[in-house]
């Protein structure tokens, strides 16, 4: 949203570059709200998945939208997306790795997420040169999706008692 939303205002709605900044305020009130929904029950992998994947049909109904405001909408429901996907992701993540290495998950997840901001952005900007804007933004979330493909496809069992959570997947 950040990197094609000018250009998709610009160069696909035909309005202003401008219009980059209703969609930066739409992702940012969004994430305000995903802040507010309540949390319930331990991290797990299929609630990781489902706000993966909406979080990447959001993205695509951001670069797909037909009018403007449509993406406006997709935007702030990306925003939502975004900040519950972080945080079901960073708590599994968490939950997984003990308690003990919880300062170790949060600094690689903090290099992780700024250190690929560059080279994430030159590959936005460089593919909707060559590809297209909206193929771009297809594109780009698609990986969003596969971990609930990937569950639909091989589904996760829950242990029986007794049996650990390893020996279950």
């Amino acid at each position: 949203i950040l990197v094609l939303g000018p250009a998709l205002a610009k160069h696909v709605f035909h309005t202003s570059p401008d219009w980059s900044a209703y969609f930066i305020g739409a992702l940012g009130a969004g994430s305000v709200i995903g802040s507010l929904l309540p949390r319930r029950g331990e991290p797990s992998i299929r609630r990781a998945a489902t706000v993966l994947a909406l979080l990447g049909v959001a993205m695509m109904a951001f670069a797909l939208a037909p009018r403007v405001w449509l993406s406006v909408l997709a935007a702030l429901m990306a925003g939502v997306a975004c900040l519950l996907a972080n945080s079901a992701t960073r708590a599994l993540l968490i939950n997984q790795a003990g308690r003990k290495y919880e300062v170790a998950v949060m600094a690689v997840w903090a290099i992780a997420w700024a250190g690929s901001k560059p080279l994430a952005s030159l590959v936005d900007g460089t593919l909707a040169g060559l590809i297209g804007i909206r193929l771009t933004g297809i594109l780009l979330a698609l990986p969003a999706l596969l971990p609930a493909t990937a569950l639909i496809c091989w589904p996760v069992r829950k242990p029986i008692a007794g049996e650990t959570a390893l020996a279950a997947h």
